[in-house]
């Protein structure tokens, strides 16, 4: 497991394989609701009791111990269903923002905004560099259904602007899983 934290902390991301087994992933499918599944996707679902399962199944996981804070709590559930029938672009950027639960006065936030009703902010790079972003594929995920893409690194160059996002997009690697 030290390989593992010792690559996520030089990199940034890792691959954990297995760390649902195929059944634990035909169990949460089949919890989603079909709405949701046949949507493009949804951000707010850490209320939904599958996604609180889901939360508290990856929790217990040994592969995963090394790699969160003791103490680690999710903050939010996003589902996304991309496929080579219901594909779209994501312009290369970096994840800023972080759901809340109040607009609070402070000079270190902002921009706020709302995404599917939920208040969400820009915080200062110390709040983010305390994050850990858990991806989890369901099923397969090949090159022609629009991979995620990893710039290995980049966690440790702060916010980027966009001249410096475009310029690390031909050092971008597709996240795929078989």
């Amino acid at each position: 497991m030290s390989d593992l934290s010792a690559t996520f902390e030089q990199e940034g991301w890792v691959t954990v394989h297995q760390a649902l087994s195929s059944s634990d992933c035909d169990d949460v499918l089949a919890q989603i609701p079909q709405g949701l599944q046949a949507s493009v996707g949804q951000r707010s679902l850490l209320n939904q009791d599958w996604c609180q399962g889901l939360a508290m199944h990856l929790k217990k996981q040994r592969s995963l111990a090394a790699l969160m804070p003791n103490a680690w709590r999710p903050v939010q559930c996003t589902y996304f269903q991309k496929s080579t029938q219901r594909n779209w672009l994501v312009p290369m950027h970096q994840d800023l923002s972080i759901p809340v639960a109040a607009k609070v006065v402070d000079d270190r936030l902002g921009p706020w905004s709302v995404k599917e009703g939920g208040l969400f902010v820009q915080v200062p790079i110390d709040v983010l560099r305390r994050l850990v972003a858990m991806r989890v594929h369901l099923d397969a995920c090949g090159q022609a259904d629009g991979p995620l893409r990893l710039v290995s690194g980049s966690h440790r160059q702060g916010m980027l602007d966009e001249a410096e996002t475009a310029v690390l997009r031909s050092a971008a690697a597709p996240c795929l899983l078989a």
